[in-house]
């Protein structure tokens, strides 16, 4: 049990003291053999790994390079829901159920109201009978099979270096920011995939020197993301 999103990953990180498990970080343990695989003996074809995290389950890459980073090429069963893994307890017994999440979305720090959420909710969803309104007004579900909510946030960092001072441009407007942003391929790749439009988005731009990993400084435009989701939970 633990906690994830399809997004960023899983909420542990990889050795102590290091960032959440992601498909990039855990990709690169993997390539410079920081992460070995578990012997024969201990994991092998009847064996199998079941995650209970969070929407792991939509997030397929890492999924794999989690069984890829215990098991090797080892025939093993890996599985994790697509759906919230959600707990509730009874007479002091903790039991656990599976809830279906609906999403809308919103820049970080700028929560819009309750009504423009439900209208988002509506919109995106069409033909879920959920009363969003009262979803929206609960932070735990007053019954087995209520509707309510929680959100977190989808953080995003995109770094570009130059040769020089004269070579990195100047944006002064949120138009020159907009424009610029759009025309970074690889981050627009980035935000379609994770289907939380780019407005959602509260952006930051910082004009300053980057450090690389091997000392080199160059000057860069660091870009700083966050869109806040607010999820809509109901048990299966």
């Amino acid at each position: 049990m633990v906690h994830s999103n399809e997004w960023t990953g899983l909420g542990v990180p990889i050795f102590e003291n290091e960032q959440r498990t992601t498909v990039s970080n855990l990709s690169f343990v993997i390539e410079t053999n920081r992460f070995v695989p578990l012997e024969d003996n201990i994991l092998d074809g009847n064996s199998e790994i079941k995650i209970f995290a969070c929407g792991l389950g939509k997030n397929k890459k890492l999924v794999n390079l989690i069984k890829r980073a215990f098991c090797g090429e080892a025939n093993v069963k890996i599985s994790a829901s697509d759906y919230f893994i959600m707990y509730e307890q009874t007479n002091g017994i903790s039991k656990r159920y599976e809830a279906n999440a609906y999403y809308a979305f919103f820049k970080t720090g700028y929560r819009p109201a309750d009504y423009k959420l439900k209208k988002q909710y509506e919109k995106q969803y069409p033909n879920v009978k959920i009363d969003w309104m009262d979803a929206l007004s609960k932070k735990q579900p007053s019954f087995k099979g209520d509707a309510y909510n929680y959100y977190f946030n989808i953080p995003v960092k995109w770094v570009v270096t130059f040769a020089s001072e004269n070579d990195r441009p100047i944006l002064k407007t949120e138009s020159d920011k907009t424009d610029w942003l759009l025309e970074q391929t690889d981050l627009m790749k980035i935000i379609n995939k994770s289907n939380i439009p780019l407005d959602k988005f509260r952006w930051q731009f910082k004009f300053k020197d980057y450090t690389f990993d091997d000392g080199v400084t160059e000057p860069a435009i660091v870009v700083l993301g966050k869109s806040s989701v607010m999820c809509v939970l109901k048990a299966k």
